[in-house]
């Protein structure tokens, strides 16, 4: 019997992977807490994230400021908004240091830790820990 070469039979497998493939793996995860997992994970890089941008603006508010002092010229206005714009720089450092301290301090006092949104979670999770 003569066939072609189109008709070999050849196994394809699975294109893209099973339904959505490793998007349906990052989405629908690996078992039953890892959409819990996935939140965690998200809220751990928000909170490091704005703590970063909160020090970044820091540094550049403060460089700002040095900077308008610096090309015053004793304009006296110029010197004194420079002035005010350092303060305000670290007014806000301390500010978010201080958040920072209370809010683990208060986590502490409470029985969990809140900057670290995993432990919370899993204490809310009914059967958790």
């Amino acid at each position: 019997m003569k066939t072609l070469l189109a008709q070999t039979q050849v196994p394809l497998g699975t294109i893209g992977g099973e339904g959505l493939g490793p998007f349906g793996n990052r989405i629908w995860g690996q078992g039953p807490l890892a959409a819990v997992n996935d939140f965690i994970l998200i809220l751990s890089n928000i909170i490091g994230v704005m703590t970063i941008v909160a020090g970044i603006w820091f540094i550049f508010q403060f460089i700002i400021g040095g900077f308008g002092w610096l090309t015053a010229g004793g304009d006296k206005t110029a010197v004194e908004n420079a002035q005010k714009r350092i303060t305000n720089a670290l007014i806000g450092l301390v500010i978010v240091i201080a958040a920072i301290f209370l809010i683990d301090l208060i986590g502490n006092l409470l029985g969990f830790k809140v900057l670290n949104p995993r432990e919370v979670i899993y204490k809310m999770w009914p059967g958790g820990q």
